[in-house]
């Protein structure tokens, strides 16, 4: 194994150990050694303007509150969209746009901004 590959598996079976020993709170550990670099509620909304849609099948849905909200349609090929208005919907940011004619929302995680 390289170097750094065995630092972090050493450094992952010492956390486990403390753990399972009951050291840590789980959740504050998680919290520290998991932490995301996505769009969350704590940074600024995202910008408005083009976007890179970073998922092929990126599903356009009625609704910005769950992806479980009616689809509308699919995005296939990564192309740049339009992002008219953006909605925290206490989980994810969503993006309203009108692709091929259908108006709707698209989930921001699966995108890239690429300049208003």
């Amino acid at each position: 194994m390289k170097k750094q590959t065995k630092k972090i598996v050493s450094s992952l079976m010492a956390v486990s150990m403390l753990l399972s020993a009951g050291a840590f709170a789980p959740s504050s550990v998680a919290q520290q050694l998991f932490s995301t670099t996505s769009i969350s509620a704590a940074t600024s909304a995202p910008k408005t303007g083009l976007w890179k849609v970073a998922a092929d099948g990126l599903a356009i849905r009625n609704k910005a509150t769950t992806r479980n909200s009616k689809r509308l349609g699919l995005i296939y090929g990564r192309p740049y969209i339009g992002i008219s208005s953006v909605v925290w919907n206490g989980t994810e940011w969503w993006g309203k746009t009108t692709y091929n004619g259908i108006t709707g929302y698209v989930c921001l995680s699966y995108c890239e901004f690429y300049h208003r």
